[in-house]
């Protein structure tokens, strides 16, 4: 899903690795909102907005559109919740 948002023909060592972090910074992101923990500036909700965070930068660096984590979370969401 993340390839076809990129608009790749091919996948890059580089870009391969990029792909996988945000793959699970993604899951990871879903699996603790499902849970009740939102992003905030304490504990579990401080973990949750840096891992957000950190998979918006590498987002950032494939020139993904802004909203990108929206519809790959909702197909992580209904593939396996």
């Amino acid at each position: 899903a993340i390839t076809q948002l990129t608009f790749s023909t091919g996948v890059e060592k580089v870009n391969y690795q990029i792909y996988r972090i945000i793959a699970d910074h993604i899951k990871g992101a879903v699996f603790l909102i499902s849970e009740g923990i939102f992003p905030s500036n304490v504990e579990r909700g401080y973990v949750l907005r840096r891992i957000l965070r950190r998979a918006i930068r590498f987002g950032k660096l494939l020139n993904l559109p802004k909203n990108f984590l929206i519809p790959l979370a909702y197909q992580h969401y209904v593939r396996w919740l």
